[in-house]
């Protein structure tokens, strides 16, 4: 859910400056374990895709 999405981004990212991360090192995605989405393989749910255009996890972490 992009709303709950949006919300934890928000509540996290001032938190995690305030210990010394810079913007520019933080990336946030969507991704859920318990189901395995997003993790290896773009999702397909379209409730993920109607709003979430970026890459997954292990896309990301190889473009490292």
């Amino acid at each position: 859910n992009q709303d709950r999405y949006d919300y934890i981004v928000a509540q996290l990212h001032p938190y995690l400056l305030s210990v010394g991360f810079k913007t520019n090192d933080l990336t946030y995605l969507p991704i859920s374990g318990l189901k395995g989405e997003n993790l290896i393989e773009k999702c397909n749910d379209h409730n993920l895709v109607s709003w979430w255009k970026g890459d997954c996890l292990i896309d990301l972490l190889d473009n490292l």
